[in-house]
This record gives C-alpha cells, structure tokens and sequence, in this order.
C-alpha cells in the first residue's frame, strides 16, 4: 500500500529492526526498500539521556545565572534601603548612596539625595523662623512680665493707665507677629505667594514703620 512498516530483521540475517517499505516497479514487479532502524533507536536513546541529564543541570544553570543576575541587579536597591534606614533626626546630611552605572537606580538615587537637600534646607529655614520668632515674642512679653511686676510691687505710686497703655502696645505687637506667623504658615502651605504684583516700595516703608515703631531701622542708600 505503499506506506512503511516495521519488521524483523532476524529472518533475514540482520539481528536489528528494520524500516520497510515496498514500491511498485514496471511489469508489475516489487521493490522491497529496508534500512536498519538502529541508528534512529540510538540516536532517540542518546537525547532521552541528555534531556534526563541535561534538562536538571541546564535548570540549576539557569537558577544560578539568574540569581547572579537579580543579584547584582537589586544590589544597589538593597544599598539604597540600608542608607535610608540610616538617616534619622540625628542625621540628616547623610546621603544615599549613588551607584557608579548610569541606570535607573542612579538617577532614582540622585533623585532622592536631591529631595533629601531640599528637605534640609526647609527644615534649617524653619527652624531660622522658630528661633526669630521666639526672639521677637520674648521681647513683648518681657516688657508685659516687667510693667505688671513693678505696678504690682508699687501700687500706691503706680499710673494704672499709663500701664494699661503700655501693656496695651505690647500685646498689639504680639497680635502683629502671632497673625505673621499665621501668615508665614498659610504661605508655606500654598507653596509660596498666591500672586505677583507691583508693590509701591515708599507706600511699604511708611507702612512697615508705622506698624513696627521703633524696632525698624530704615537704611536709605546715599543719592
């Protein structure tokens, strides 16, 4: 039927499978076309061994060079997350460390050391304006603390408006710098001003003075 079929080689002297097919030929003879299957049986033995041997190593290859790979790979995320568990209050200057590749890791480090400059620049400018606050407020309250102790001490002697008045002006100065500093924190909330406009520079002089008193000194350079 023209289609190949397996047989005994033994009957034939050929102690092996054979692979046979018959072909028609002229005058209505037959080819019989046969070939030992040996080699193809050794050489399906031979991959079935390598899969088996082959195929655990090749694994174990392939496991090792990955882990090598996510290793070296994830090194730099591992140096960026003990440097970020070692900045702290105490230790604000330090830095992350920056890798020598240029990847992503670099740029995400630089990134970060960078947030980490500007963070510290708000806080050292925050705590400038705490420390300038409490100096400003320490001045008023000890003018308040020191005109009530000496009415207090002397009452019989003591102009009680004259007191009143003092005490009066001190604690309008605490209101001006308790509504900057409310100022100060709705500005830093929004990110900076709101809005940009011209400012008439005499207009905020006469303004400033009349506000602060004598606790502004104005500078005017020489014409």
């Amino acid at each position: 039927r023209g289609r190949a079929r397996f047989a005994d080689g033994a009957p034939y002297g050929i102690p092996h499978l054979l692979r046979v097919r018959v072909l028609s030929a002229d005058r209505g003879q037959s080819v019989i076309s046969a070939r030992s299957y040996r080699e193809v049986e050794t050489s399906l033995s031979t991959a079935g061994h390598v899969l088996v041997v082959g195929t655990p190593l090749l694994l174990v290859l392939l496991a090792g060079a990955s882990w090598v790979i996510i290793g070296r790979t994830l090194r730099p995320i591992t140096a960026l997350r003990r440097g970020a568990d070692e900045i702290t209050d105490t230790a604000r200057s330090r830095r992350l460390p920056v890798p020598e590749a240029r990847d992503e890791v670099h740029s995400l480090a630089t990134t970060l050391n960078d947030m980490l400059t500007r963070l510290e620049q708000a806080d050292v400018r925050q705590r400038a304006l705490v420390s300038d606050a409490a100096h400003e407020l320490r001045s008023p309250l000890a003018s308040i603390r020191l005109q009530l102790e000496v009415a207090l001490g002397h009452p019989e002697g003591q102009d009680w408006r004259e007191t009143a008045e003092g005490v009066l002006e001190d604690t309008m100065r605490l209101s001006r710098l308790a509504e900057d500093l409310l100022a100060l924190a709705r500005l830093d909330e929004r990110g900076g001003p709101a809005r940009r406009e011209p400012v008439e520079l005499e207009q905020l002089v006469q303004q400033t003075v009349e506000r602060y008193g004598e606790a502004v000194t104005v500078r005017l350079p020489a014409p």
